[in-house]
């Protein structure tokens, strides 16, 4: 199969995802810079998340001079958790940052699901997002662009 030749991309816009934090795509892109730390996300003994610990580490990577923090990520184990561990994750670590720092989600899975959880962070607070790539599919260019295009309107 062969794809139309590949048009020229836009400039990347990184966009804030809650504007009653007052940080604005651009402010947002700013405070990029530095140490991006992408959080593991801790689990008790029986597989659960381990939300006072996911606090306690976000604090300490905050405290420990951390300029972003990321959490569900690909080292936060995102595929482990359940969709209401996942909305936890998020809402723990925004609490937890207290908006020292911005908080980048990761978002994953089906379309649909990476929508509502990319509109949860939204409602929690967090400052931006981080779309994980297909990872069990290769859907054609036609089907990235929508599925991104879905993500930027699930994401005011």
């Amino acid at each position: 199969m062969q794809y139309p030749m590949r048009r020229a991309r836009a400039p990347v816009r990184v966009a804030s995802l809650n504007e009653a934090t007052a940080m604005h795509a651009s402010d947002l892109q700013d405070k990029l810079r530095g140490v991006m730390a992408f959080a593991p996300t801790p689990f008790t003994s029986d597989d659960r998340l381990d939300g006072d610990g996911l606090a306690r580490q976000v604090d300490f990577l905050v405290r420990s001079g951390a300029h972003v923090v990321v959490v569900c990520g690909g080292v936060g184990e995102f595929y482990s958790l359940e969709p209401g561990e996942y909305r936890d994750c998020m809402r723990i670590a925004v609490e937890a940052a207290g908006r020292r720092v911005p908080v980048i989600v990761g978002i994953g899975h089906s379309t649909r699901v990476a929508c509502g959880f990319a509109a949860h962070a939204h409602a929690v607070g967090a400052d931006g997002l981080l779309a994980h790539p297909f990872y069990f599919v290769s859907p054609p260019e036609e089907g990235i662009v929508r599925h991104y295009e879905a993500l930027a309107q699930a994401s005011p």
